[in-house]
């Protein structure tokens, strides 16, 4: 019965990293918390392996678009304006610079440089601070990347991505102009340049 509690305690840890977009997420520390004295750490850590073993599973890394979904959802965004987040998350996969940066804030910044783009003032709101985060001044930098490469993809070599956003079918967002700034406070007019 002891390791039926167990595998029901790691089961839940592990459910709680796959399909969830609202927080809180499960924590090892939570679980520990509440099961404690009966199993440590190390216990739940071991199990969890030994589920993800036996059913040939491993734990999937996470990428951008693992949270772009969510993202999207907290301002219930208009089609143009997801085609626009798509466009810069797709983008950003060929940006060699983003790779020491944290997927959820590539995600977050796509957002930001979407609402840059669109002139979709507040550029950064409340909402989407507290859902991601993240403040506007963090987006910043990865935001000035993905503008970047928005005014190179035309030139670009590799362009397919500007091809593809540029269709009807994805509102042709590629072919709006990228944002000369964007705003650091919640004026309504940008005040920094990207």
């Amino acid at each position: 019965m002891e390791d039926a509690k167990l595998v029901g305690v790691c089961a839940m840890l592990i459910a709680s990293k796959y399909g969830v977009y609202y927080d809180p997420l499960l924590k090892l520390q939570e679980l520990t918390d509440i099961w404690m004295p009966m199993y440590t750490i190390r216990d739940i850590l071991r199990m969890k392996e030994r589920i993800l073993k036996r059913l040939e599973s491993s734990l999937n890394v996470p990428t951008p678009h693992t949270y772009l979904f969510r993202y999207i959802n907290i301002e219930r965004t208009d089609h143009e304006t997801e085609c626009m987040i798509y466009f810069f998350s797709e983008l950003a996969l060929m940006q060699h610079s983003l790779i020491k940066m944290c997927p959820s804030l590539i995600a977050a910044s796509c957002v930001h440089a979407a609402r840059c783009t669109l002139k979709k003032y507040p550029l950064w709101t409340e909402a989407l601070q507290g859902g991601t985060k993240y403040s506007e001044p963090q987006l910043l930098e990865c935001t000035e990347i993905l503008v970047e490469a928005h005014s190179q993809a035309p030139k670009s070599i590799l362009n397919a991505v500007y091809k593809k956003y540029s269709l009807d079918k994805f509102k042709k967002v590629a072919l709006h102009a990228p944002p000369p700034g964007s705003s650091t406070s919640r004026t309504a007019e940008p005040t920094r340049v990207i």
